[in-house]
Parts: C-alpha cells; sequence; structure tokens
C-alpha cells in the first residue's frame, strides 16, 4: 500500500470513527487559546482490530510498525489543519 493510499485510508478511519470530528473541536479549543508558536499535543484513539476490519494493510501496519503508523496519522492530521485552516499559527507537521 502506498504512503498516499495510507494516508487516505487514515482519513477515512478518522472520519468514520469520530476522530476528525474530536480532532477539530480540540484543534478549535487550541486556535483559541491564542497562544503562538506552541507544541500542540494531541490525543487521537484508534482501535487496530476496528482498521484491520476497514483496511487490512493500514491495520498490519499499525500492528507490526506503529511509529511508522503514528507518523502516517500525524501527517494526515497536520494536512487536515492545513487544509482546514484549523490553527492558524502551526508552522511544521512535528509541532
Amino acid at each position: 500500500m502506498s504512503n498516499l493510499k495510507m494516508k487516505e485510508a487514515a482519513l477515512i478511519y478518522l472520519d468514520r470513527s469520530g476522530g476528525l470530528q474530536k480532532f477539530i473541536d480540540d484543534c478549535k479549543y487550541y486556535n483559541d487559546s491564542k497562544q503562538s508558536y506552541a507544541v500542540y499535543r494531541f490525543n487521537i484513539l484508534i482501535n487496530p482490530s476496528d482498521v484491520v476490519e476497514l483496511y487490512a494493510e493500514l491495520g498490519n501496519h499499525i500492528l507490526h510498525h506503529p511509529l511508522k503508523a503514528a507518523q502516517v496519522f500525524q501527517s494526515v492530521c497536520f494536512i487536515a489543519v492545513k487544509t482546514l485552516s484549523l490553527i492558524g499559527q502551526l508552522q511544521t507537521e512535528t509541532q
């Protein structure tokens, strides 16, 4: 599965599980705090068995390569923040 397909699968999973809406709500909270150049922390709950049922390759990636899978979800969240303009002062993906 290509990296782009993994990101697409992660986004679809987050949307279907309600994680994307929770992430958007958390971003609004951070955006309202008016901190500049802060480091943001998000907790995104992922059920590997649900992911395996939906996208076996992504679920396998989560179970066997959790750090790489975390990078995929981090990238998806960064793209969502930038695309939806959720946090204006966010500069980098690792912030």
